[in-house]
C-alpha cells in the first residue's frame, strides 16, 4: 500500500500531532476517513476496536503506524523552525 497525504493526516491527527499526546481517531461506515482508516488497518498501521457505547470504530495507531507518521516529519524545535520559515520568509533564524 502506498501512503498517501490523507493516510498521514489521519495518522497524526489521531496522535495528536506534534505533541503525540493522544491515540485515538474515531470514525465509521458512511465516513469519508473510514475506508481510509480500514486501509491503514489492512497494512498494520492502525488496529480497530468495537464498543457498545459508541456507534462507530475507535482506531489506535500501533507502532508501526507511529513510525510512518513520524518519518520525514519535522517535530520539537524543528518544526517550530519550519512554521517561523512559513510565518515569516526571508527572516534567518535565531
Amino acid at each position: 500500500m502506498s501512503i498517501t497525504e490523507k493516510h498521514l493526516s489521519i495518522l497524526r491527527h489521531a496522535l495528536g500531532w506534534p505533541k503525540l499526546y493522544r491515540n485515538h481517531f474515531v470514525t465509521g461506515p458512511g465516513c469519508d476517513n473510514y475506508p481510509l482508516c480500514e486501509e491503514l488497518v489492512a497494512a498494520g498501521l492502525m488496529t480497530r476496536t468495537e464498543r457498545d457505547w459508541i456507534p462507530d470504530y475507535i482506531y489506535t495507531v500501533t507502532a508501526a503506524g507511529r513510525e510512518e507518521a513520524c518519518k520525514g516529519a519535522p517535530r520539537g524545535p524543528d518544526l517550530f523552525r519550519a512554521q517561523r520559515k512559513v510565518e515569516s520568509p526571508g527572516k534567518d533564524e535565531e
